[in-house]
């Protein structure tokens, strides 16, 4: 038997050779260039630094040799490799042994003999189809990898490269899954844990099969012991080391801070927006290839997204919607909130929640109800037709079939725009919208930035918000910041800047021209912005006050209470909260809840420094 085995053994030798001569698969890999270059990560971080989201197809942090722990290394060699440190990319004795083992039983692919070296190069170059052909590829292979590369360079890729379960890819990530700290942390019972799961990931999955996973720490130490890296007496202690594992994570092919989740999503299709035409331009190709160039920077080069987000304000926004939806009993009836603020100078989007589901309600339109009035009642002032002390009368009207009448049922008489802003009066509204025109308010409403608006909503109802679909919180906060900032309408933005995984600079939002548009006077828009700060210090919106901060805002009921709103301004921030639930149920209560909750969170982000951090002022 063991002649036989040895004759084996010789002609696979022979067949080495052979096929590095003719028609070797391995032929076709120069390794004397090869250049090792792990599939990245992507991070996306926050304004103030704080990590919001990972992007990867392969879930690897790669790091050094030196940035492991040494005996992480030795338990590795010891269970993997004995005799790494001192053959040329493949192991006679093992594969001596493996014949004779698959003879005996008569499982020819039993046993592989495959030694570090060989590993790598049949992850990087090869498949994993069992066959003798692909082994003596990576034979071949591997003795080539041995004259370019140094033992310390092979292993270091391969304790960055290998799939180790729980979604890790390399050491780090797995040690950071498995026990919540960096590698070069691990101690020594459980750097040998991590070094058993190269043979059989899944199946040594310590947070699967805990019993088989310590079974094969065991080993390893065991072998650690026969290697004379550590004594029998310190394998006893090690392998009486608790082995305390990490809360389990699900296999994420990217991860993303769930209070973040909507916000990353849009930044991502911004992404996308800023790349493919750099990519377009410097590369002279057509848009379908950079799209996918730039999908592979994001998924497996890695990239660093640099956003307009402050992680305080995303984190006062969250707390500010749930606590405003638990405090009136709207979780009881399903509803849920948007929140979305943005600097009214810049366009930068600072917070921008869509809600407790998956579905973005910040970029969804609804029905804006009395939200909608400042508007058109600032064009028609802009126009000339109508002036704040304009004599406006809130009396019963109909407009052929249309009789509107106001949110609490009353009538209030003569009044001038102004006051009729101040006290949200339908009837002046819907005189003051069919005096500017139905086409002229409704162009107007474009204007501003509104993209939901369809040919069915050129009627009288859409001056009440009486829209098909309605506005989207984040172009009402967009819209807003024209009232706070002297009448302009700027192009909204998430992301900073991108820099690829070497550091080179790809994007930054300071070499390109975001559009500014001019939709009011700086007349009108101080008009408006003197009458919406009176709406707030004594009209429907009082609940927003911020003591000590100019602010200024509209409510917004729509008449059967599926929806209620306050977009405002304060700081340096136009903030548009929506309250409602996904079915359009009713929810009933009215637009203090949302106006009582824009109060909340300028208060929080004033009180942890979030607003100060953000250039707001008072």
């Amino acid at each position: 038997m063991i002649k036989k085995a040895g004759k084996i053994c010789v002609i696979a030798i022979m067949l080495i050779s052979l096929l590095s001569m003719f028609g070797c698969a391995a032929l076709s890999v120069d390794i004397s260039q090869y250049q090792y270059e792990p599939k990245g990560k992507t991070s996306i971080y926050s304004s103030d630094n704080v990590l919001i989201a990972e992007v990867y197809s392969e879930n690897r942090t790669y790091v050094r040799i030196d940035e492991v722990p040494e005996h992480f290394l030795k338990a590795v060699v010891a269970i993997e490799d004995r005799t790494f440190y001192t053959h040329r990319g493949i192991s006679i004795k093992g594969i001596f042994r493996a014949i004779v083992q698959n003879i005996a039983s008569k499982n020819m692919y039993g046993q592989g003999a495959s030694t570090i070296t060989q590993q790598v190069v049949k992850k990087l170059f090869l498949s994993d189809e069992k066959s003798y052909l692909r082994k003596l590829n990576d034979m071949v292979l591997a003795m080539r990898m041995e004259r370019v590369f140094s033992k310390e360079q092979i292993l270091e890729i391969y304790i960055n490269q290998m799939y180790l379960g729980a979604g890790a890819y390399g050491v780090q990530e797995a040690s950071r899954i498995y026990f919540g700290k960096n590698a070069i942390d691990m101690n020594v019972a459980e750097a040998a844990m991590i070094a058993g799961l190269f043979q059989a990931p899944s199946a040594y999955n310590p947070f699967d099969n805990f019993e088989s996973a310590k079974a094969r720490q065991e080993r390893v130490l065991d072998a650690m012991v026969q290697m004379e890296y550590i004594t029998p007496e310190q394998a006893a202690e090690y392998k009486a080391i608790p082995i305390v594992l990490a809360t389990k994570k699900e296999d994420f092919r990217g991860v993303i801070n769930k209070d973040c989740s909507a916000f990353v999503r849009s930044a991502i299709d911004e992404y996308f927006v800023r790349m493919v035409p750099i990519l377009q331009e410097k590369y002279g190709i057509d848009a379908e290839s950079a799209k996918a160039l730039a999908e592979k920077y994001l998924r497996e080069d890695g990239v660093v997204i640099r956003t307009t987000l402050n992680y305080k304000a995303q984190m006062t926004a969250v707390r500010t919607i749930e606590n405003t939806l638990s405090r009136y009993g709207l979780v009881r009836k399903q509803a849920t909130g948007a929140l979305v603020s943005v600097d009214y100078n810049t366009g930068a989007i600072r917070a921008y929640y869509g809600g407790n589901t998956e579905i973005d309600m910040a970029n969804s339109p609804r029905q804006p109800g009395s939200a909608i009035k400042p508007f058109y009642y600032a064009k028609a002032i802009d126009a000339n037709i109508i002036t704040p002390y304009t004599i406006v009368y809130d009396v019963p009207t109909s407009w052929g079939k249309y009789t509107p009448k106001n949110y609490e049922g009353g009538f209030q008489g003569a009044m001038t725009v102004r006051e009729a802003l101040i006290r949200s009066r339908n009837i002046p509204a819907i005189t003051i919208f069919e005096k500017y025109g139905v086409e002229r308010s409704m162009t107007a409403l474009k204007e501003f930035g509104f993209t939901t608006i369809l040919d069915s909503d050129y009627n009288l109802a859409t001056a009440l918000g009486g829209l098909t679909y309605g506005l989207k919180p984040v172009e009402m906060a967009k819209a807003y910041a024209a009232f706070a900032n002297g009448g302009t309408v700027n192009e909204l933005y998430r992301i900073e800047s991108i820099v690829d995984h070497d550091g080179n600079e790809l994007f930054n939002i300071a070499n390109i021209t975001l559009e500014r548009r001019q939709v009011l006077s700086t007349k009108t828009a101080g008009i408006m912005n003197e009458m919406l700060r009176a709406v707030v210090s004594r009209g429907t919106g009082t609940a927003a006050g911020v003591r000590g901060y100019s602010t200024g805002g509209k409510t917004g009921t729509t008449s059967d209470k599926k929806d209620l709103w306050f977009v405002g301004f304060s700081g340096n921030l136009s903030t548009a909260i929506w309250l409602g639930n996904l079915d359009m149920e009713v929810i009933g209560g009215s637009s203090t809840y949302s106006a009582s909750a824009f109060g909340s969170y300028m208060r929080g982000i004033i009180q942890n420094g979030a607003l100060q951090e953000m250039g707001g002022t008072r």
